[in-house]
């Protein structure tokens, strides 16, 4: 059963790290929960107490329970996150533009008006 809870909140905060644009060291930075711990929960390794739980939610304005809820992962987000990491391939002067063209996208994807 807490496995369950550990792939829901990872896969949820994933989605939420990808939407908001916010990189892990910046989450890390704004919660003030180590990095290394933000990405056992990012790889679903550990979940985080309650207290952890909750400066997450803020710092990605959503609420705990969203974050702890099971849902199905999005499959653009998949496709995009995919995308992402191939584009680190590219010259870094390409990079930057794309990634913030498929972070909007997706920004517009998740309020339905794409």
């Amino acid at each position: 059963m807490i496995l369950f809870h550990i792939m829901s909140f990872s896969n949820n905060l994933k989605t939420e790290l990808f939407y908001s644009g916010i990189q892990q060291k910046k989450l890390s930075e704004q919660t003030g929960i180590p990095y290394p711990t933000i990405t056992d929960y990012i790889n679903g390794r550990s979940l985080p107490n309650i207290v952890n739980g909750v400066k997450i939610a803020q710092a990605l304005n959503v609420s705990v329970e969203y974050l702890v809820t099971e849902r199905e992962i999005d499959n653009n987000v998949k496709q995009a996150t995919t995308i992402i990491k191939d584009l680190n391939t590219l010259p870094p002067v390409l990079v930057r533009p794309l990634k913030e063209f498929i972070h909007c996208l997706a920004l517009l994807m998740k309020r339905n008006e794409v």
